[in-house]
C-alpha cells in the first residue's frame, strides 16, 4: 500500500507541521503592535503646554486573536502526537506546537495588560483633565509690559495747632 515514502500517515504530519508554521505566522501581534499608555510623566519642557491625549491601544483585539491563534499550535500538537506515534518528526511538531502554544499566550497575556493599563491612564485622564496650558508667546513677539504698582496710600494732611 505505502510506496516507502512515509504514506498518509507521514504526509499527514508534514502538513500539520507546515500549517502550524503557516498558522503561527499570522499571530503573535499582541508584542509587536499593542502599545501601552506611556511611562511617567512627560519631559520637563511639555509640561508647560497642553500634553498631547494618550495614543495607546484600546482594543482587545489582536490578544483575543493570540489567545485563540495558541489553541491551534496546542490542537496540533495534541494531534500529531496522538496520530504519529513516537517517531522523530511527531516528537518535533509538536515540541514546535509546545513552544508556539506558549509563546502566543505570552503575547496573549503582555498585549492584554497593556491594553487594560491603557483603558486605566484614559479613564484617568478623563476623570482629571491637565491643566489649561500655559502657552509661550510666540517668537518675535513683543514682551508684555510690566503691570504697573499701585499707587500709595494717601496720607491725610495734618494742620499744625501752631
Amino acid at each position: 500500500m505505502g510506496d516507502g515514502g512515509g504514506g498518509v500517515h507521514g504526509d499527514f504530519v508534514a502538513v500539520m507541521t507546515l500549517l502550524l508554521f503557516l498558522v503561527q505566522s499570522a499571530t503573535g501581534c499582541s508584542l509587536a503592535f499593542v502599545k501601552g499608555p506611556p511611562e511617567g510623566p512627560p519631559p520637563d519642557e511639555r509640561r508647560l503646554r497642553q500634553p498631547p491625549p494618550l495614543t495607546c491601544t484600546t482594543s482587545s483585539f489582536l490578544p483575543y486573536a493570540d489567545g485563540v491563534g495558541a489553541i491551534v499550535p496546542l490542537f496540533g500538537a495534541l494531534t500529531v502526537i496522538a496520530l504519529g506515534g513516537e517517531n522523530a518528526v511527531a516528537l518535533a511538531s509538536a515540541l514546535v506546537g509546545g513552544l508556539f502554544t506558549a509563546l502566543l499566550l505570552g503575547s496573549a497575556s503582555v498585549g492584554a495588560t497593556r491594553v487594560s493599563e491603557c483603558r486605566q491612564a484614559k479613564a484617568k485622564e478623563r476623570l482629571h483633565p491637565p491643566p489649561p496650558s500655559v502657552a509661550a508667546p510666540p517668537p518675535g513677539a513683543p514682551p508684555e509690559p510690566e503691570p504697573t504698582p499701585p499707587p500709595p496710600p494717601l496720607v491725610p494732611q495734618h494742620a499744625d495747632p501752631e
